[in-house]
C-alpha cells in the first residue's frame, strides 16, 4: 500500500476510532505487536510542544491499530526540556524497557544528546523536530522529517536582502535551537556586507527593559526573534509598549502564529513576518485532534503525527529490524502527510517546503496570510 493511501485510511477511520472508544489505545494493557518509546519534553520552557509530540504519536498509533488490527504500546518519557533529562529518558527506554525504536524529542539539544549513544546501542530515533544543522548530512540512526535549520533561517534572510535591509538584530534564546538560526540568518544575510547584532536570551524568562532598550538603540532594520511564544510575544509586547509603536520589521519563527503569541503581543503583532515548516493540516485530523484532545493541533503536532505514521508503516511481519526499518525510511519519497509532502533522503535529513507567512489584522482578529513556498531546490538566491 502506498503512503498515501494509507494516510487517506487513517484520517477516515480517525472519526470512527474515538466513537467506539474513549480510551488511549495506543497505551492498552497486555501483549503489544509493537512497542515504540516516545520522548517529549513534557517540562520546562518547551513543555507546549511536548504534549503536541505526545498527542501526535497517540493519534497517529491509534490510526495504525484501527487500520491494521495490530497493537501499539506506547512508552513516553518526559525530557524536562534539556538535553541531560533528555539523556536520562532515553537510556530508561532503551536499557530498562529494551525498546528499539522512538520517536522525539522536538528539541535539537536533546537529540544531540543522545544521537552517540542510539548509534552505539542500534537504536532508530525518528525526530519530528530537532532542526539543527549540526545533525545534516550524517549517517546515523537519526532520521528527522522536521527540515534544517540552515534552510529555515535562509528564506528569512534572502527575504530582509531582498527587501533593502541593511542591518537586523538578533534576539534569541539561549539553547541550541535558538544559536543554530542565528548563526544560519547571520551567515546567510550578512554575505555582502550587511550587519546583525545579537542579543541573547535566558531561556524561560521575560527580557529585561535593558535588552528592550539596547534593541532599540541599534535602529536596525529588521528585529529577527527566535524562541518560544512567550519570548517573541514579551518581546513585541515590550518594545510595542515601550516605543509607542513596532519601529523595525518583525522576523520569526512559526511561533508567531501561535494563540499564546496573539494574546501576549495583541495587535502590535499584526504584520510579523514568519516562517512556517508546515502546511495548514487537513480538517479531518484537526478534528480528530480535537475530539481527542480538546486542543487544536499546531505544527509540532503535525509532524509528530506524521514521524509516528511514517515509522509505523514501515513494520511488517519481515521488516522489524533496525536496519531494515532506518534503509525504508531513507527511501521515503513524497509522503502526502498531515504536515505536507515529506522526502527523507539518504542522510534521514526531510526535504519539505518552507512558508513564507505574514500576520495581518483584520476585524479584530490576527490571521496568517502566505507570501511563498520554497522548497530545497527553488529557494530565493
Amino acid at each position: 500500500m502506498k503512503p498515501t493511501e494509507s494516510l487517506a485510511i487513517m484520517l477516515i477511520l480517525a472519526g470512527s476510532i474515538f466513537s467506539l472508544s474513549g480510551c488511549k489505545k495506543a497505551e492498552t494493557s497486555g501483549k503489544a505487536d509493537l512497542r515504540i518509546g516516545v520522548l517529549a519534553c513534557l517540562t520546562g520552557p518547551a513543555s507546549q510542544y511536548g504534549a503536541e509530540v505526545r498527542n501526535g504519536a497517540e493519534l497517529a498509533a491509534s490510526d495504525f491499530e484501527a487500520r491494521t488490527g495490530k497493537r501499539v504500546q506506547l512508552l513516553v518519557e518526559d525530557t524536562k526540556s534539556n538535553p541531560k533529562d533528555g539523556l536520562n529518558a532515553f537510556l530508561r527506554l532503551t536499557d530498562i524497557e529494551g525498546v528499539k525504536f522512538v520517536v522525539g524529542d522536538v528539541l535539537s539539544g536533546v537529540v544531540q544528546a543522545i544521537k552517540p549513544v542510539a548509534d552505539q546501542k542500534d537504536v532508530l530515533v525518528f525526530a519530528p523536530g530537532a532542526s539543527t544543522p549540526a545533525l545534516d548530512g550524517l549517517k546515523d540512526n537519526v532520521i528527522r522529517n522536521w527540515v534544517s535549520d540552515a534552510f529555515d533561517a535562509n528564506i528569512l534572510a534572502d527575504y530582509a536582502a531582498q527587501n533593502g535591509f541593511k542591518t537586523v538584530a538578533i534576539a534569541f534564546v539561549n539553547n541550541e535551537y535558538g544559536r543554530s538560526l542565528c548563526a544560519a540568518f547571520e551567515q546567510r544575510f550578512t554575505a555582502e556586507g550587511r550587519m546583525c547584532f545579537q542579543f541573547v536570551l535566558p531561556e524561560g524568562q521575560a527580557p529585561s527593559n535593558d535588552t528592550i532598550s539596547s534593541i532599540l538603540a541599534k535602529n536596525a532594520d529588521a528585529l529577527y526573534v527566535i524562541g518560544y511564544a512567550t519570548t517573541l510575544g514579551r518581546i513585541i509586547k515590550q518594545i510595542g509598549e515601550q516605543n509607542g509603536t513596532i519601529p523595525m520589521q518583525i522576523l520569526a519563527n512559526l511561533v508567531a502564529s501561535e494563540e499564546e503569541t496573539k494574546e501576549i503581543a495583541g495587535d502590535f503583532l499584526s504584520g510579523t513576518i514568519y516562517t512556517d515548516p508546515s502546511q495548514v493540516p487537513p480538517a479531518e485530523f484537526r478534528s480528530a485532534y480535537k475530539e481527542r484532545f480538546n486542543t487544536d493541533p499546531g505544527t509540532v503536532a503535525a509532524h509528530s503525527y506524521d514521524a509516528m505514521a511514517i515509522l509505523l508503516n514501515q513494520f511488517t511481519e519481515t521488516n522489524v529490524q533496525v536496519e531494515s526499518v532506518k534503509e525504508g525510511l531513507v527511501r521515503l519519497r513524497g509522503f502526502e502527510g498531515v504536515s505536507g509532502v515529506t522526502t527523507i533522503n539518504a542522510f534521514g535529513d526531510a526535504e519539505k517546503p518552507i512558508y513564507l507567512k505574514k500576520i495581518t489584522s483584520a476585524n479584530g482578529n490576527l490571521e496568517s496570510v502566505e507570501l511563498g513556498k520554497f522548497s530545497i531546490v527553488n529557494k530565493i538566491k
